[in-house]
């Protein structure tokens, strides 16, 4: 998760909501990337007022190719750390 961490805090395109998510997710992430917090867990360890902006900044890694979510539950996602492919031009 440290890698991981550092690398999508040095992508200045991301949103700031996006990179206090990121870091609150890396702070559950087992050595292996993976966590399951609930979205309310993620909106209060951010200080968010509500649920939307954790999962825009949820959103916003899943498109970017930084996170992996699957459906766990009805309250719990498990999200994974992943790196965005390299694209050659």
């Amino acid at each position: 998760p440290t890698r991981w961490r550092i690398v999508v805090m040095g992508d200045e395109t991301l949103s700031r909501t996006a990179l206090i998510v990121a870091v609150v997710l890396s702070s559950f992430m087992t050595k292996e990337g993976a966590c399951y917090p609930t979205l309310a867990t993620i909106t209060k360890a951010c200080h968010f007022k509500n649920e939307r902006s954790a999962k825009r900044g949820t959103k916003e890694l899943r498109e970017r190719g930084y996170l992996d979510v699957t459906k766990r539950f009805d309250t719990s996602n498990l999200y994974r750390a992943t790196f965005p492919v390299a694209t050659v031009s």
